[in-house]
């Protein structure tokens, strides 16, 4: 069972990152894959949140923080080095290749490595950390946030599109950003809640007058 689905996910890395080669994904993508690109707009809209929100929005973004932290170091610190899987651009030949800011085509043969040896690719830090601000940003504020879920889908297509990750790398980065960031709102909820201060807001009662002081 193993061997089958590793090699369906090789099979869909080759449609992904061949098949479906076009101009427009070779502009796009690299643009989508730059976490540099997302840090102004991130900032931007924390600072909305803490402004508009106030209390509410300190929290998010403490929450943010911790998550991807977490999510980060869980995937890059701990499961890349412990799992050791080569990317595919590592192990594999003729490979549609994104690195140094330029596209290549790598040779079938011989194999070089491409980006470094222990630059580890199971699981996608990318599609972890995209998709445990999602998760949180969406169960904490509901609304129309579930439409980072696309955005976070986005970036991880990019990565194999690119040629650094496989599909099952970027799945397994998903479900582990996923749980990081339902394991911090959860312990937000059962832990930090009991703290005055993180409790929301509640609007005063207003004293109910008696308005029947007499029958009539």
């Amino acid at each position: 069972m193993f061997q089958s689905v590793y090699n369906y996910d090789l099979a869909c890395f080759d449609v992904i990152n061949r098949s479906l080669q076009n101009v427009v994904f070779d502009i796009v993508m690299p643009i989508l894959s730059e976490f540099s690109y997302f840090i102004i707009p991130l900032l931007f809209l924390l600072t909305l949140f803490v402004r508009y929100y106030k209390k509410k929005g300190g929290i998010l973004l403490l929450l943010t923080v911790v998550t991807v932290i977490s999510s980060d170091q869980i995937s890059s610190a701990v499961l890349k080095p412990l799992i050791g899987r080569y990317r595919p651009c590592n192990e594999r030949g003729d490979i549609h290749l994104f690195v140094h800011h330029q596209w290549m085509q790598t040779p079938a043969f011989p194999l070089k490595f491409y980006k470094p040896k222990r630059s580890y690719s199971f699981p996608s830090s990318h599609a972890a950390n995209t998709f445990a601000v999602a998760t949180l940003w969406y169960t904490y504020l509901k609304g129309p946030y579930w439409l980072l879920f696309f955005l976070a889908a986005a970036i991880s297509y990019s990565r194999i599109y690119l040629g650094v990750h496989y599909p099952l790398d970027v799945i397994g980065g998903a479900l582990l950003g996923i749980l990081t960031a339902l394991f911090w709102f959860y312990c937000y909820q059962d832990i930090l809640l009991r703290f005055a201060w993180f409790k929301p807001n509640r609007p005063q009662e207003q004293p109910v007058e008696n308005q029947s002081q007499g029958d009539v």
